[in-house]
């Protein structure tokens, strides 16, 4: 199963290369500020966020071998926004070891001062075919006031209970005004395979968050329903989320 990590720092006017530092989660290992992974894991998609952003790259010992590996689809803005810019990596073969630390750096061209930098990655195996069948959206809202710059879980309220079973989630959107990403929790699962928050209504997500390309983002039963921890720039307090279900 796919899961998201996330950075975040406050970089200085024009530094460069500037390391970000590891949010800290529930479900992941941080030393020295980076990330650590429990094995090997193909790199599956990055985002990365700032308003005077430049540049960007993944860092890791294994990776400097070759070269550490440039993002350049970037958000030069302070949210996501329609459609945001996604480099995508699936089926590409690019690997981050097992028990290395794990960083993304970016550069920028702000004049004076300092702002806030975001870099998501989602990270898991091979991928796995999406599950096939009739599925169908269904809307969950939260009102959870978020932490800023960290992991914030938000239960959910469906707008209209299921029939009893267990669904598989398939697509996922999830908005919040300043939200950075998303990641859904499921009862039992360490894993939390996740997505690039849009932030107003009628905005759009980037299309392979909604067409099966990453595959599933978790199954569930009625009587256990999933969360969802957003990283948010803000402390917001209204959250939405669409999930596309078919029956497991």
């Amino acid at each position: 199963m796919p899961h998201v990590i996330a950075f975040f720092g406050t970089v200085s006017a024009g530094a460069d290369n500037a390391p970000l530092n590891a949010v800290q989660g529930t479900a992941e290992y941080v030393q020295n500020n980076r990330h650590v992974l429990a094995q090997d894991q193909y790199v599956l998609w990055a985002y990365v966020q700032g308003a005077n952003l430049t540049r960007a790259r993944i860092d890791a010992p294994s990776l400097r071998a070759f070269t550490p590996p440039r993002l350049p689809y970037l958000r030069r803005g302070t949210v996501p926004g329609n459609e945001p810019a996604l480099n995508d990596f699936a089926h590409l073969g690019l690997i981050l070891r097992g028990a290395e630390e794990i960083s993304v750096q970016t550069s920028n061209d702000l004049g004076s001062g300092n702002q806030n930098h975001y870099a998501v990655l989602c990270v898991g195996p091979t991928l796995s075919p999406p599950s096939r069948g009739p599925d169908f959206w269904v809307r969950a809202t939260g009102n959870t006031t978020l932490v800023q710059n960290q992991w914030t879980n938000v239960p959910l309220a469906l707008e209209s209970q299921l029939p009893a079973g267990n669904y598989r989630i398939v697509r996922f959107i999830a908005r919040s005004a300043s939200g950075i990403a998303a990641r859904v929790v499921t009862p039992g699962s360490i894993w939390r395979h996740g997505t690039v928050c849009i932030n107003a209504e009628g905005q759009s997500p980037h299309r392979h968050f909604v067409d099966g390309r990453y595959g599933d983002y978790g199954t569930f039963s009625t009587v256990a329903l999933p969360s969802v921890e957003f990283l948010a720039a803000a402390a917001d307090t209204a959250q939405e989320v669409y999930f596309g279900l078919v029956r497991a």
